[in-house]
């Protein structure tokens, strides 16, 4: 299995990618791709769209929104899927340690 991580934004289109489209429905034609893991957005995010998980990681220093979580994604691999558990710097913060179960085939 393999996780790509490209450092663009986890939407379609992807910013700053002037073939996303192509990107995308290439990605959809390959049964070994199951996600793909953004940084440096700012912004945490977990999504499907189609067959692909996208996860956009939270920031580790800076946030542009107070309501965003500064921390990082603890992520366990299964055979058939992945365990994601967000983990923020503040554990008072909303959505500490909030898990998440993806799925694939």
């Amino acid at each position: 299995k393999e996780i790509i991580h490209p450092s663009a934004s986890a939407v379609k289109p992807i910013a700053g990618l002037e073939d996303s489209d192509q990107l995308l429905d290439l990605l959809q034609t390959k049964p070994h791709v199951k996600a793909i893991v953004t940084g440096h957005m700012h912004q945490f995010r977990i999504f499907k769209w189609r067959k692909l998980h996208f996860i956009s990681l939270p920031s580790v220093g800076y946030h542009f929104h107070p309501k965003e979580p500064i921390g990082w994604l603890q992520c366990h691999l299964r055979e058939n899927g992945a365990d994601l558990e967000l983990r923020t710097l503040d554990p008072k913060q909303a959505g500490n340690r909030t898990k998440t179960k993806l799925t694939w085939s």
